[in-house]
């Protein structure tokens, strides 16, 4: 079974005060973080939920892209038939005048 050491609990951002016990980063005040020598990020992960929803929006965004370029490709493939069968029309019809 594992257990937990002073360096997994900084591992998961909790360190140690003298006043308040065990603190989780994102409850350091100022003085404590720089008394402990510890760099709170700029965006902390203390919203994962936000984060998470983010990551979906940003998903459904991409899923919509791919299909619009799918849907494109689709086109562009259409088109490029037509082209090739629109060309052997004119190479049949140049052997029939030859």
């Amino acid at each position: 079974m594992p257990t937990i050491s002073v360096h997994s609990l900084k591992t998961l951002w909790i360190y140690k005060t003298e006043s308040r016990g065990w603190q989780h980063f994102s409850d350091l005040t100022l003085v404590e973080a720089s008394s402990l020598k510890v760099t709170i990020p700029d965006q902390p992960y203390a919203n994962i939920a936000q984060a998470l929803i983010d990551l979906q929006i940003d998903q459904i965004e991409i899923r919509d892209q791919l299909d619009n370029v799918q849907l494109k490709m689709g086109l562009m493939h259409q088109k490029i038939d037509d082209l090739i069968l629109l060309t052997s029309l004119m190479h049949r019809g140049v052997k029939l005048v030859v």
